[in-house]
């Protein structure tokens, strides 16, 4: 059997004459490192990901401490400006009880204006700043009375 090596280029390097059992023997070998190559990487591909995830996760926590110590209520919005998790700080603030839980509902349905909606969402918009920022809003609390909050955003992603 006639054996051609190449370089990446495409050069031929050397030609030699093996017979199959040989050509077979190395040909297994170069299929267990590829698939042992293939299997190094992918591991290393996930582990890399998950201390990724682990790290935005501990960013995600500090900032939310950070901000329970100098807000009423820290409420995670999803991309359709829905509650993410039932907060209730914020049902307080927003004359709903405690016990009321707001998870799942659109945060736009506590502004009273179309004009404050859109205020809101230009607000929430990733901007090229330090990736916090700070706003008010006029929101309707259970009873329909308006109230001024004061808001700090700060977005993470969620490679998710």
């Amino acid at each position: 059997m006639l054996v051609a090596f190449y370089h990446a280029d495409g050069d031929v390097v050397g030609m030699a004459w093996w017979s199959k059992q040989v050509v077979y023997m190395w040909a297994e070998k170069l299929l267990v490192l590829y698939v042992l190559q293939s299997f190094a990487l992918t591991y290393i591909q996930l582990e890399t990901e998950v201390a990724e995830a682990h790290e935005r996760t501990q960013k995600q926590d500090a900032c939310t401490s950070l901000l329970s110590i100098v807000c009423d209520a820290v409420v995670q919005l999803d991309s359709e400006y829905r509650i993410v998790e039932h907060v209730p700080s914020l049902a307080n603030v927003l004359l709903h009880g405690t016990g009321t839980c707001l998870k799942g509902v659109s945060f736009l349905q506590f502004l009273p204006e179309e004009q404050e909606q859109l205020t809101f969402q230009q607000s929430l918009e990733p901007s090229s700043g330090s990736g916090a920022s700070m706003f008010h809003i006029h929101t309707k609390d259970s009873m329909g009375i308006c109230t001024c909050l004061e808001c700090f955003l700060t977005s993470f992603s969620s490679h998710q």
